[in-house]
């Protein structure tokens, strides 16, 4: 990576900073709050408010790149049992990447987080979508630039962010549907199943302290609850 660590590392948080003053406004319950973790000590993770919503934000490495070229290989020899209730984007917008973490946490836990508002309608319309329609879908739609500009407007980005590569970093997202943990990855074709979990933050920290094994001397790292405030 280029030597713009700072930069590109403010981009991997902004539309997640953003969420008081733009995702609430548009619909989401004050009450959920994106707080970052410190680190995956389990006696820390045993304290956290209820969680419905891990991101993991890694930057690119060429270790992590070969690893996810591999891992897709793998998967595409699988027949991954995928239930039909998650809710699935393919990043379709560059410098959107963040975004569509953010919508795979609410998307998931719509139920829970989300009331009547312009987030709410902009979900509503993609639920009952399979996952090609709504990647067609999201191409045509202005709902999430306008949420995205939103952010710009409110003071949450500078123009100079907005024009870092959003190769930069993966972003990925866990969430539990139907008791199984899902990977949702918008630069990936399918969600990755990885089976039962007990609760998210278990099955999502097992699976990042994986990832973090691939490039140990990788220290550019963010990960995000979404947490019950209440």
């Amino acid at each position: 990576m280029a030597d713009n660590t700072d930069k590109a590392t403010t981009h991997g948080r902004l539309p997640l900073e953003a969420t008081p003053g733009i995702i609430h406004d548009s619909g989401a319950d004050p009450r959920w709050k994106y707080i970052q973790l410190q680190d995956l000590d389990p006696e820390a993770l045993e304290k956290l408010p209820p969680t419905i919503a891990i991101i993991f934000i890694v930057p690119s490495s060429p270790r992590y790149n070969t690893h996810v070229q591999q891992e897709q290989a793998r998967l595409a020899k699988l027949e991954q049992s995928i239930s039909p209730n998650v809710i699935f984007f393919k990043q379709t917008k560059q410098k959107a990447c963040g975004m569509i973490a953010l919508l795979h946490s609410l998307a998931n836990n719509e139920d829970d987080v989300v009331g009547p508002g312009a987030l709410h309608d902009f979900l509503e319309k993609s639920t009952s979508m399979s996952p090609d329609e709504r990647t067609e879908w999201l191409q045509q739609s202005d709902e999430l630039q306008i949420l995205h500009d939103g952010a710009v407007a409110a003071g949450h980005m500078e123009m100079e962010d907005l024009d870092q590569s959003h190769t930069d970093f993966h972003y990925v997202c866990f969430v539990e549907v139907d008791d199984h943990l899902y990977e949702l990855d918008g630069r990936r074709p399918l969600p990755i199943n990885h089976g039962k979990a007990k609760n998210v933050v278990q099955g999502a920290t097992k699976i990042i302290q994986q990832y973090l094994a691939i490039d140990p001397d990788q220290r550019n790292l963010s990960i995000i609850a979404l947490v019950d405030s209440k």
